[in-house]
């Protein structure tokens, strides 16, 4: 989230950023210099340090000069609290190893679990529909404890995760064409585990693969 703020740190208009850290502020509906207010000012922000989770960064913009600086996060009593919601994380063929993809991604959870004590989180197991129905559940089931062993090792408690397989019935994307020829490319949204967490609190937004 991104918030302008007056000189009084009140907000005064919002957005989001983009996958890349870039937005833009519409100022139209702002009371600014009428220099500025017909103009939409793009930023981007460098979101690599996890501090930026917990500050933000502020672009004043004068006539004279540009500058920046670091304050403390706005709190909106009418915004709550965000959370993150994680990708997916897909499986080869018949498989459940994990990819280097999907451990930088439960590298990322893992690292919010212990951040967030209070947290929890379900791990679903799924596959496409090749192969027998109950060769499928043992195969999402085993999906989902590699990503569970996974967050194990990393220090989160078997508490705080909940495990849950599906085999073939909640298929993410169709298995097969229209004209009912193999989609690989389905076949393989559907060989995911996902990750559902659950912060009291917390309102939840989501982050698109």
């Amino acid at each position: 989230d991104v918030v302008l703020i007056d000189n009084n740190k009140k907000p005064v208009n919002n957005t989001v950023t983009d996958k890349d850290g870039n937005f833009s502020l519409n100022n139209t509906a702002v009371n600014l210099n009428p220099l500025y207010a017909d103009l939409n000012f793009p930023y981007n922000i460098n979101a690599n340090d996890l501090d930026m989770i917990y500050s933000a960064y502020i672009a004043t913009i004068d006539s004279a000069e540009n500058y920046s600086e670091y304050i403390d996060i706005i709190d909106l009593p009418d915004q709550p609290e965000l959370m993150a919601q994680f990708e997916n994380i897909y499986f080869d063929f018949d498989k459940y190893f994990l990819r280097d993809r999907s451990k930088e991604i439960l590298e990322k959870i893992s690292t919010y679990m212990l951040d967030h004590p209070d947290a929890n989180i379900e791990i679903a197991g799924h596959c496409d529909w090749m192969g027998t129905d109950e060769y499928n559940v043992v195969l999402s089931e085993n999906r989902t404890i590699s990503a569970f062993n996974y967050l194990l090792n990393k220090g989160v408690g078997t508490n705080r995760m909940r495990k849950l397989w599906y085999g073939e019935t909640r298929p993410a994307a169709a298995n097969n064409k229209p004209d009912g020829t193999d989609d690989p490319v389905g076949r393989q949204l559907n060989r995911r585990a996902e990750f559902k967490l659950n912060v009291p609190g917390m309102a939840v937004f989501t982050i698109t693969p």
